[in-house]
């Protein structure tokens, strides 16, 4: 790779959580002294850092941040976008970090070195704030430098572990003295600060106090909500189900739990519906705290270290899903239990007579696992529900049938609102032939487009670039050859008027003329001489490579049947900023009132619906209090750097594509069935 000219920088930082206040301001301060220092220009201030923590966004200029991201997270939107721009814009030198561990706190160090000397091979100097990291020549490994490298990842790495296992000792010590071991206090409950004589004071959400001898207790404090709780489990031990018992609490007009707090969910902030659902009433039901019984180590869900009856333990294998990890539900043997200290509202015989119930309900769906295969989903979280301003996302799901006497397991989006509150439509469609109008659709909007030719082009620029078979390429072997061939005619003018001229003082300046155009021409031609022109088999050549790319475009909806093409669909599409909006409205089939789609709105490069992701629970982060709802329009809810080639081009991103012919291909019948 050729060394890049000293350009301009780029500056990426990050904080594991907001309660690390200062720590991207020191991060940016020091990255504009060493710029100075490096005497690159470098567009970052404190302005352009609170400017992109207001707009929740992970660049603006030359500043890369991630807000509130573990380093052990792979994919980080920041990150991503700061090394797609260092890879593919050639004016970037160099790359201010403040430390290794804020680039990464990998499991594997070996990966985090590996994706640092990528980044010197391609001729970018990183400044960290105690070393310098130099670009790599002719592409030749620094033996030295990946050693220190993948020392210091193993030490970020190592970091992340250590403080995980002092966690888990320190909250199993706190439980088995009854005390809290961190987040909000269950429903109808408070925090209350215990002092170690046994006065309590109490504390309202988000109040963190450090007092030597103090620690917070959960104890019961709103009578109302205590009520609530304790109608559930009487509702539970006459049999009803848990979703029966939301709606009864939702037709009663009974906040929920989270009732005008506000959450991120797909990367939008908005505000809790106040509805309850299944599982904020499954909860509740199996939370023993409120009949006198503290519970510790109920889940394990750590990426590092996990709640084990002794000290602490490693991830299983059977845990880890590629780079997510699993949550598992610990043996009730295994937690540790104590009992609390006040009156217990509801008799722990009949908490337990309620668990048997459950767990007697519920044997036909243990051990039955979540669909994990990103291939069965593709479109997962890019569907939207449109209809009177919902908003909501549309989760995969499978609809079971049998077909002549044989199980039909068919894939389908419903609506997220309806499944968790039923407060919306139980409208569906069928994945696949959404998945198949999406693929179509993208292909006749790059047509529509008319930026084929320029795909072309941009296509062979980057199989040329990325040909690992011809690192030299022939286009400076015909311009090398070219500035032979001219040096050789002028050398040969010259040599003819040395021949004749008479005049000492002409000669003198011919012949240096002559010498120095022979110099040059013996370097070019020393070059010539020393590359080594390596053909390219015609199955791997650019041109080859285009022509295959552009023949998948033009059957781009063929992906949908090749297994190992829809594994990385998700991505595509997510890299893409696809969107899908689906407006549904009731009609009749035979006597039956069933859903069906009304319009489609299918975008690329960005979310550019006409209603904004949670519809009317969305909140406009200008106006937390203000009115929230459908009416706050489009809104940029994708902060990923579209990955196009070239980075981007401006026809072809922002383009919408309507399907509102009722009863396209892509719907389906919904005729009410159970999912």
């Amino acid at each position: 790779m050729t060394m890049r000219k000293k350009g301009r920088g780029i500056f990426y930082g990050r904080r594991s959580s907001d309660q690390q206040e200062s720590s991207f301001e020191s991060q940016v301060d020091w990255s504009i002294q060493a710029a100075v220092h490096e005497n690159v220009p470098l567009e970052v201030s404190r302005e352009i850092l609170s400017r992109a923590k207001a707009s929740n966004s992970p660049f603006d200029g030359d500043l890369y941040i991630d807000d509130s991201v573990s380093g052990s997270n792979n994919h980080r939107p920041g990150l991503t976008a700061c090394i797609e721009r260092a890879m593919v814009d050639r004016t970037v030198s160099h790359i201010f970090v403040h430390k290794r561990d804020r680039l990464a706190r990998p499991d594997n160090p070996s990966e985090a070195a590996s994706q640092e000397f990528k980044l010197t091979q391609a001729g970018i100097t990183i400044v960290f704030s105690d070393a310098r990291v130099e670009p790599t020549k002719d592409g030749q490994a620094d033996i030295a430098q990946i050693i220190t490298a993948t020392i210091e990842y193993h030490r970020s790495g190592q970091f992340l572990q250590d403080l995980s296992r002092r966690i888990l000792d320190v909250q199993k010590i706190l439980a088995r003295q009854g005390n809290s071991t961190g987040g909000r206090a269950p429903y109808g409950f408070g925090r209350f600060l215990k002092s170690p004589t046994g006065e309590l004071t109490s504390l309202p959400d988000g109040r963190r106090v450090r007092q030597a001898g103090h620690h917070v207790v959960h104890l019961p404090a709103e009578a109302e909500k205590i009520a609530v709780w304790i109608s559930i489990l009487e509702m539970k031990e006459e049999g009803f189900g848990i979703k029966r018992i939301a709606n009864q609490l939702n037709l009663l007009g009974i906040p929920s739990p989270d009732a005008g707090r506000t959450r991120t969910d797909s990367g939008e902030r908005h505000r809790v519906s106040g509805k309850w659902n299944a599982n904020t009433v499954k909860e509740l039901c199996q939370n023993p705290i409120i009949t006198g019984l503290l519970q510790h180590g109920t889940r394990s869900e750590g990426k590092h270290r996990r709640y084990a009856t002794m000290g602490s333990r490693a991830l299983r294998d059977d845990e880890r899903i590629g780079d997510h990890v699993r949550t598992v539900i610990n043996p009730v043997e295994d937690r540790i239990r104590i009992d609390a200290e006040f009156a217990p509202p509801f008799a722990c015989e009949r908490f337990d007579a309620i668990q048997l119930q459950m767990d007697e309900r519920a044997k036909s769906q243990r051990g039955v696992r979540r669909s994990s295969d990103p291939a069965k989903y593709p479109l997962s979280t890019r569907v939207i529900d449109l209809t009177n301003g919902c908003g909501s996302t549309m989760y995969g799901v499978t609809h079971r049938t049998t077909k002549s006497k044989e199980p039909v397991h068919t894939p389908y989006y419903a609506c997220g609102r309806y499944l968790k509150t039923s407060e919306c439509f139980h409208n569906k469609i069928n994945g696949e032939r959404l998945l198949e109008v999406v693929l179509r659709s993208i292909k006749h909007m790059v047509r529509r487009a008319g930026v084929r030719s320029e795909l072309t082009q941009k296509l062979y620029h980057l199989a040329s670039r990325n040909n690992p078979a011809n690192p030299q390429s022939e286009g400076l072997v015909s311009t090398l050859t070219n500035q032979a061939t001219i040096l050789e005619r002028d050398r040969l003018a010259i040599g003819k008027k040395l021949a004749v001229e008479s005049d000492p003082a002409l000669s003198d300046i011919f012949r240096q003329e002559f010498d120095s155009k022979g110099s040059q021409l013996a370097l070019i031609q020393s070059k010539l001489t020393s590359l080594e022109i390596k053909k390219v088999p015609v199955d791997d050549s650019p041109e080859s490579q285009v022509q295959k790319a552009l023949a998948l475009l033009d059957s781009l909806e063929r992906l949908a049947t090749i297994p190992d093409a829809r594994t990385r669909l998700l991505e595509v599409l997510k890299k893409l900023g696809i969107w899908n909006g689906l407006d549904f409205y009731e009609a009749q089939w035979g006597k039956r009132s069933v859903r069906k789609v009304r319009s489609g709105i299918i975008t690329i490069g960005g979310y550019k619906l006409p209603i904004a992701i949670h519809g009317r629970d969305n909140c406009d982060p200008n106006r937390p209090e203000g009115d929230c709802g459908c009416s706050a329009g489009p809104n940029e809810a994708t902060t990923d750097r579209i990955g196009t080639p070239g980075d981007g081009d401006a026809k072809s991103v922002e383009i919408m594509a309507r399907v509102t012919r009722e009863g396209d291909s892509s719907t389906k019948v919904n005729r009410g069935d159970k999912i």
